[in-house]
C-alpha cells in the first residue's frame, strides 16, 4: 500500500517559518483600536517638529557697512546713525550675518547697536523675528 499524498506532507522545518511577532503584525485586527494612538502619535510628532524651527539666539542688532566689522558690534550711535542714513539692520550671531526681513526692521531698529536675544525664524540668512528683547548676558 502507497501512503497517500497527505501523510507526505509535512509542515516546514521551524528555520523557514516566520518568527511568532511578524505573523501578528500581518493581521489586521492587531491594529484594532490603535489607529488612534497611531494618530496621537503623528500629530504631536508633527507639533513637535513645527515648533522646532523657531530658534532663539543671541547676538548684536547692527547695520549693514558695519555687519562685517566686530569691532562695531555694541556701538549703538553708529549703528543707529547708519540705520536713520537708509542701512538696513542686521542680526550678527555667532559669527554669521543674517539679514532681517522687511516685516522685522522696526523691531530691529529699536535695538540697533545693543546685545540682544531673538526668537524667530530663520530661512537661510533671512531671519523673522518673532519677539526681540535686550539680552543681560555677556
Amino acid at each position: 500500500m502507497r501512503p497517500s499524498p497527505a501523510t507526505l506532507r509535512r509542515d516546514p522545518p521551524d528555520r523557514l517559518r516566520p518568527p511568532a511577532h511578524f505573523v501578528i503584525f500581518n493581521r489586521p485586527e492587531y491594529f484594532e483600536g490603535r489607529q488612534h494612538q497611531m494618530k496621537k502619535f503623528l500629530a504631536s510628532s508633527l507639533l513637535f517638529a513645527v515648533s522646532a524651527m523657531a530658534e532663539s539666539m543671541s547676538g548684536y542688532i547692527v547695520d549693514k557697512s558695519c555687519a562685517n566689522k566686530p569691532g562695531m558690534y555694541g556701538n549703538e550711535k553708529c549703528a543707529q546713525s547708519c540705520i536713520k542714513r537708509g542701512d538696513p539692520a542686521m542680526f550678527v550671531s555667532g559669527g554669521k550675518v543674517y539679514t532681517v526681513d522687511a516685516a522685522s526692521q522696526t523691531k530691529a531698529v529699536e535695538h540697533a547697536g545693543q546685545k540682544v536675544k531673538v526668537d524667530g525664524k530663520v530661512s537661510g540668512d533671512t531671519i523673522t523675528i518673532d519677539s526681540i528683547s535686550q539680552d543681560s548676558g555677556t
